[in-house]
């Protein structure tokens, strides 16, 4: 089987995927139940891992802001509306048209993609600038307020047999502020 028949495979997969999101979409319109929610989640979560592989940038971009949306709603500090699942159809039928704009040169799929990300950020309450030369996350909260974390991060090799990219990670850290990457010293013992 040659990378072609593989990514055919993810795209007839990746369909099947947001089959399952539309019908988690219609339900959370009816009952807002914590089921359709993680389901939601999941489907883009698997969406955005297969996606990486294939090099469908543009759709993992998509399916990783939404999915924090999902996220943050598992965590109870946002809830579901209607705004939210009306966009979340709109960002269905947008990952369907990049299955098919792989090299994301149809002109309204370069638009709508900027505009579905605007949403999405607003849904986070961060807002999104599009400048020539690169794309810079900047909250919408009192920077007055400032705190710092240490994050011990120890990646194993679960992360690659799963298709993990931490790339993501940084950019989450990049949409809260400023980060900086140490590698501690290790000590080993004779």
């Amino acid at each position: 089987m040659d990378i072609n028949q593989f990514k055919q495979k993810f795209i007839n997969e990746a369909e099947t995927l947001l089959v399952n999101f539309d019908n988690a979409l219609l339900s959370l319109e009816k009952n807002k139940d914590s089921q359709s929610v993680n389901e939601a989640f999941r489907v883009m979560h698997t969406i955005k891992g297969a996606s990486g592989m294939f090099g469908f940038e543009k759709i993992v971009e998509i399916t990783h802001e939404l999915e924090s949306v999902y996220d943050l709603i598992r965590d109870n500090q946002l809830s579901i509306s209607s705004a939210l699942i009306e966009l979340s159809f709109t960002a269905i039928d947008h990952i369907r048209a990049l299955l098919i704009d792989e090299s994301f040169k149809n002109e309204i799929n370069i638009a709508r993609h900027r505009i579905l990300l605007e949403s999405i950020y607003n849904f986070k309450g961060i807002s999104y600038l599009d400048t020539k030369n690169k794309n810079k996350i900047i909250e919408n909260q009192d920077t007055n307020r400032k705190a710092t974390w240490n994050i011990l991060f120890y990646p194993n090799d679960e992360l690659i047999k799963r298709s993990i990219n931490i790339i993501y990670i940084f950019q989450d850290l990049l949409a809260l502020g400023e980060y900086k990457i140490e590698y501690p010293q290790l000590i080993i013992i004779q």
